[in-house]
């Protein structure tokens, strides 16, 4: 079996995830029509471009073609129909005028397993990373977890910090996603539970800074190198340090979101968060 899927409530929202194992053949007719040209956007197609002929490009292809077949799925529309575009803060969306086709979506990919999140009301955030041996923990908790979540992660014995680390990341990654802000918007401005497992807790998130644009790029090629990548320390810098002491009571348009843990067989840790309010129709 090559795919599985999970629905349950989250905060204001019904969302489903479901799982692909890469490693896993095709289901059939997976595979069928796996025409590029026919299929992906042109932003899709230039990422494929660049990818040599191999392992990756060829699981590139399938989690693209998986993700349309799941969200033609759940419209019942015809996965070459649909039109994916992404918004001002670079998160995929579906681009649809069709009545009832509305639906959003968010994808991860680790290590050879990878999450799709659908919800029909609220923008969705999912992320799913793999457990290994990591370096330099304390330095990257430094720059992408909050003052509460260092605390948190540096009590811990030191063999528990990177797994620990890599459950305070998910966490936070799914709630900027949800957000539809990235890594752009800086890690370090906000704090997730550091319980070891959540089933569905509110969190809220600072108002934007006039640097979250210029930090985007960064975030973006943060995140093409993976989640425990140098994220500079301007993303935690004088306006995370100013934001360090904003709350919902001292006002200012924050964000909010609701967060839940994902149980992943080991060596994955996963999580996923959804929006609390309506997507706004050019910023989600």
């Amino acid at each position: 079996m090559s795919a599985a899927r999970l629905s349950r409530s989250l905060g204001p929202a019904e969302i489903t995830i479901h799982c692909l194992d890469l490693d896993a053949p095709p289901a059939p007719g997976e595979a069928e029509g796996a025409d590029p040209s026919d299929w992906l956007s042109a932003f899709e197609r230039e990422r494929l471009a660049v990818l040599p002929p191999g392992p990756r490009r060829d699981d590139f292809l399938r989690l693209r073609l998986w993700l349309r077949r799941v969200i033609a799925g759940a419209l019942d529309r015809r996965p070459e129909r649909l039109r994916l575009g992404r918004t001002a803060h670079g998160k995929p969306c579906l681009l649809s005028a069709e009545p009832g086709a509305a639906i959003r979506f968010n994808l991860a990919h680790a290590g050879r397993l990878a999450l799709l999140a659908l919800c029909p009301s609220h923008e969705v955030g999912v992320d799913l990373e793999r457990d290994r041996p990591l370096l330099r923990v304390d330095g990257l908790a430094r720059r992408v977890l909050s003052p509460v979540e260092r605390e948190a992660l540096l009590g811990l014995p030191e063999p528990d910090r990177p797994r620990a680390f890599l459950r305070l990341w998910v966490r936070k990654e799914a709630c900027l996603k949800a957000t539809g802000r990235g890594l752009g918007f800086g890690p370090a401005r906000f704090s997730v539970p550091t319980t070891p497992w959540l089933e569905g807790v509110r969190v809220d998130l600072p108002p934007a800074t006039s640097g979250e644009g210029a930090r985007a790029a960064t975030g973006a090629e943060a995140r093409a190198v993976g989640p425990v990548a140098e994220v500079p320390s301007a993303a935690a810098g004088a306006e995370a340090r100013a934001a360090a002491g904003w709350s919902p009571e001292s006002g200012g348009s924050g964000f909010r979101c609701w967060l839940a843990d994902l149980e992943m067989a080991p060596p994955y840790e996963a999580a996923v968060a959804v929006a609390d309010g309506p997507p706004r129709a050019n910023d989600a």
